[in-house]
């Protein structure tokens, strides 16, 4: 991987660098990589690659992160715009749940607005595997993640929400042996397309590998009665055993699920591999 990222950058500056030779552009590139890699971070998602990625071989990957912010949506809505009905442990069992549903999932996150969990200004406990063992952690202690760098945070929040999914539910609770009238509410859902695919980076912080996310909608609805974002739970996928091909798919030969880069070079069509 480390390899195919070097490439990419060395490209990637080869074209950015007007005026540039390729010694020089390879030579920061290098220097780019390693940077990142070897040395101390400070936290934060800023180290991105701008590569073009076909995620659809991902989709049955996200399911867990969809369905996670759609329960947490549903708890807020259930209890006054609050998720002071949770403890820091069931946070911490939900993320290590969404890890655990499929081994091609490298981490998991809850991340949430200011104020909705009264407990903390900031909260975003973080799960991950690494070796065989399951780890969990507050990444909201590493670093500030709704600042505008924040790759997997940023762009949820600052969309219009106003055409949310809304389902009406009628449900009867139960008191001992009875059954209560049925009480009406309304419910914001995320779809697929609502959430937020990053492009390549290096999570500093959290999972400290290249990786990309897919972060699902976390909803409440606010004293008008129109969506209000609340946060997000998302799915880290890791890049460290993916090549980076970004050659034309060749009909002739097989891919894995992992062969996402397939078709994204922006080559002239005259290239020639070699």
């Amino acid at each position: 991987m480390l390899v195919l990222i070097k490439l990419m950058l060395f490209w990637q500056a080869h074209v950015n660098l007007a005026g540039g030779t390729d010694k020089e552009a390879a030579k920061l590139a290098l220097e780019y990589v390693s940077r990142i890699e070897q040395n101390p971070c400070s936290g934060g998602t800023e180290e991105t690659l701008d590569l073009n990625v076909n995620h659809t071989e991902w989709e049955t990957y996200i399911q867990p992160a969809i369905l996670t912010a759609n329960f947490i949506t549903s708890v807020i809505l259930e209890n006054n715009g609050s998720l002071d009905y949770f403890t820091d442990a069931m946070f911490f069992s939900l993320v290590r749940n969404i890890v655990n549903s499929h081994a091609t999932l490298f981490g998991a996150c809850i991340a949430i607005e200011p104020e909705i969990y009264s407990k903390y200004s900031l909260f975003a406990p973080y799960a991950y595997r690494k070796n065989g063992i399951l780890f969990a952690h507050d990444i909201s202690l590493s670093y500030t993640y709704q600042d505008n760098k924040t790759v997997w945070y940023f762009d949820l929040k600052n969309r219009v929400w106003e055409n949310a999914t809304r389902t009406v539910s009628k449900t009867k609770y139960r008191s001992g042996n009875t059954s209560l009238p049925g009480k009406e509410m309304v419910f914001l859902s995320a779809k697929l397309e609502d959430g937020h695919w990053t492009k390549p980076y290096f999570d500093c912080g959290g999972g400290n590998i290249w990786m990309v996310t897919y972060a699902s909608p976390i909803f409440s609805l606010d004293l008008t009665g129109r969506p209000k974002f609340q946060g997000k739970a998302s799915v880290d996928i890791e890049l460290t055993n993916i090549d980076i091909n970004q050659c034309d798919i060749d009909t002739r030969h097989s891919y894995s699920d992992f062969d996402v880069f397939r078709g994204t070079h922006r080559c002239p069509s005259t290239t020639e591999v070699i």
